[in-house]
C-alpha cells in the first residue's frame, strides 16, 4: 500500500510542471509593443488594413500614383494567419482596380495564408500568396516566403526571405532577402530600418531596396493594442546593381491604418 502511495505521488509530481506549464489553446494575447508581436495573431484575432500610398517615378517625365488599399487577416489559431486584400484601387491619374506602372509599381489583390512553425527565442514561420493586378499586363502572381524573428531587449530583427513568379505575357521572376532592423523607442512607439537584396529575372536587374518606417499604437482602455498608425518611406530600388534595363528612379511614401477587433 506504500509502495503505491509512492508511485502515485511521483507520477503526480513528474506531471504537475508540465500541466501548469501547458499554455491552453487560444490563450495567447496580443502585445502592446511591435518587438514581442508574434509572426501570426493570435487565435480569433480579426485585423482591419488600410493604407493610402503615393508612388513617384521618374520614366521621361515625373509622374505621381496615389493608391488605396483596403483588406484584413484573421487567425484561427495560434499559429495560422489567413490574409487579403480585396479592395486594391488606384486614384490617380486615373481611378482603376489595380494597376501597374513603368517603374513597376503595383496594385494588387491578394490572399495569403502564414503559419507559424517554430515558437522559440527565434520564431519561424512559412507563408504563401496569391496576387493579381491589371494595366499594362493582367499579372497572376504566386509568392513563398520563411519569416525569422528575433526579440531583444530595446527591438527585433526579422529577416524575410522569399520568391515570386509572375504569369503575364511572358513569365517572371523575383527572388529577395531583406533584413530589418525596429527599435522600441516607448511601448507604443517604434521606428524600422530595412536594406534588402532582390534579383529580377533571374540577375537581370540586381537591386537595393530600402524602407524606413515608424509605427504609433493607440491602446486600449485594458492597455491591449487598438490601432496601429504607420507612415513609411520607401525607396524601390535605392541602389541598382548589374542592370540589364533602364529603370526609373522610385520611392513611396504610405501611411496605414490597422484596427484590431477580438
Amino acid at each position: 500500500m506504500r509502495r503505491a502511495s509512492s508511485c502515485i505521488a511521483l507520477i503526480a509530481a513528474l506531471a504537475a510542471p508540465r500541466a501548469s506549464s501547458a499554455q491552453p489553446r487560444g490563450a495567447e494575447r496580443l502585445p502592446l509593443s511591435l518587438r514581442m508581436r508574434p509572426l501570426t495573431l493570435p487565435a480569433g484575432t480579426v485585423a482591419l488594413d488600410g493604407a493610402l500610398s503615393l508612388h513617384h517615378e521618374t520614366v521621361a517625365d515625373a509622374t505621381l500614383t496615389a493608391a488605396l488599399a483596403l483588406g484584413g487577416a484573421w487567425a484561427p489559431t495560434d499559429d495560422v494567419e489567413l490574409s487579403a486584400t480585396v479592395l486594391p484601387i488606384v486614384l490617380s491619374p486615373q481611378v482603376s482596380f489595380g494597376i501597374d506602372t513603368p517603374g513597376g509599381f503595383a496594385s494588387e489583390a491578394a490572399v495569403g495564408i502564414r503559419w507559424r512553425l517554430v515558437r522559440a527565442v527565434v520564431q519561424a514561420g512559412f507563408g504563401l500568396r496569391a496576387t493579381f493586378h491589371s494595366g499594362i499586363d493582367n499579372v497572376y502572381g504566386i509568392e513563398a516566403a520563411v519569416p525569422l524573428q528575433y526579440s531583444f531587449s530595446r527591438g527585433r530583427i526579422d529577416l524575410d526571405v522569399g520568391a515570386r513568379i509572375g504569369l503575364a505575357a511572358r513569365v517572371y521572376s523575383t527572388f529577395r532577402v531583406r533584413p530589418r532592423l525596429l527599435l522600441q523607442i516607448a511601448p507604443q512607439f517604434s521606428v524600422a530600418a530595412s536594406l534588402g537584396l532582390v534579383f529580377d529575372d533571374l540577375g537581370d536587374d540586381v537591386r537595393l531596396p530600402a524602407a524606413l518606417a515608424g509605427t504609433y499604437t493607440l491602446s486600449t482602455t485594458r492597455g491591449a493594442p487598438a490601432v496601429d498608425v504607420s507612415i513609411s518611406l520607401e525607396f524601390d530600388r535605392l541602389i541598382l546593381l548589374a542592370p540589364r534595363v533602364t529603370r526609373p528612379d522610385v520611392y513611396t511614401v504610405a501611411g496605414a491604418l490597422r484596427f484590431f477587433v477580438r
